[in-house]
């Protein structure tokens, strides 16, 4: 067979950078949902102590100045709505294990007799790839609805607590 009969470029060197590529992306995806997961932590946790500030200044006020049940109500369920946003924001950052390439998997392969050529061990690679990148996307998207659960726990209790801040305010 002469050089020029030479079977064209398989497609799996051109997989791999590709797989490599979203690998990449999905560690990027990673480190963003575990950041804004703590910021979503630091902002509740500053609502919340303004929320127990208010608190404490309606308990110590006059009692004719004292909140309504209805604010206390709005104010409680606000309460409870940061704690589940701080919680699910925390949870965004809990160490979970993602699928890494073992390096007695990589040995074994090494010590293979015949040792496989490039194209069946880029194949082998590639097929490593994708089965990282499918538990990454898993446990990212995991993390995800805990950041979006997060996010709209703390939309609806700075809600919750401009309700209740429109009822003291008053008409």
């Amino acid at each position: 067979m002469s050089a020029n009969d030479a079977a064209p470029p398989s497609g799996v060197a051109f997989y791999g950078e590709y797989l490599k590529e979203q690998l990449a992306e999905e560690a990027g995806r990673k480190a963003s949902f575990e950041q804004r997961g703590l910021a979503v932590v630091t902002t509740a946790g500053t609502l919340v102590t303004l929320l127990l500030g208010l608190a404490a200044l309606s308990t110590s006020a006059a009692k004719s100045e004292q909140l309504s049940h209805a604010e206390k109500v709005w104010l409680g369920i606000g309460f409870v709505l940061f704690i589940l946003s701080a919680a699910a924001a925390v949870l965004t950052n809990l160490p979970r294990k993602y699928q890494v390439v073992e390096t007695d998997a990589i040995e074994a392969r090494l010590e293979e007799t015949p040792v496989k050529d490039a194209e069946a061990a880029r194949l082998d690679i590639a097929f490593t790839q994708v089965n990282c990148l499918r538990d990454a996307k898993a446990k990212n998207t995991w993390k995800g609805g805990l950041l979006f659960a997060a996010l709209s726990c703390e939309l609806l209790a700075v809600l919750c607590v401009g309700i209740a801040l429109l009822k003291v305010i008053g008409p």
